[in-house]
């Protein structure tokens, strides 16, 4: 009885402790965060166009790489893009449709924009 009772004690010790060294971090969790490796080089656009299941439009990685222009696969899907959801405001606005995608449902990294209103 002894030895499980001192398990027990131990494990909690040191979840208390790791919990503890995880708190006193200046900085967040690497994996919260993850960012390119040092170095990272993207693979040079070649001009393909590329394309999604179901779509008649293709874009090329220039393109999808756009931040100030939201990819739109399906536009016969949704209503017209807000100018802002589409290319954003230069330079400090990127298009709310590059995250959060072209209809606005968001994905399990954002926030849906659904509902919202263009300003």
């Amino acid at each position: 009885m002894r030895m499980p009772i001192a398990l027990l004690a131990l494990s909690l010790a040191s979840l208390v402790a790791a919990g503890t060294a995880a708190q006193s971090q200046d900085s967040p969790p690497a994996w919260a965060y993850p960012v390119n490796p040092p170095n990272f080089q993207r693979a040079p656009d070649d001009g393909t166009i590329r394309r999604v299941p179901n779509s008649a439009e293709g874009f090329t990685l220039t393109q999808v790489r756009d931040l100030f222009a939201a990819p739109d696969w399906h536009p016969e899907d949704h209503p017209p893009m807000p100018e802002i959801v589409a290319k954003g405001r230069k330079p400090d606005v990127f298009a709310c449709g590059v995250c959060h995608r072209a209809d606005g449902p968001g994905g399990p990294e954002n926030a849906g924009l659904v509902g919202l209103s263009a300003e």
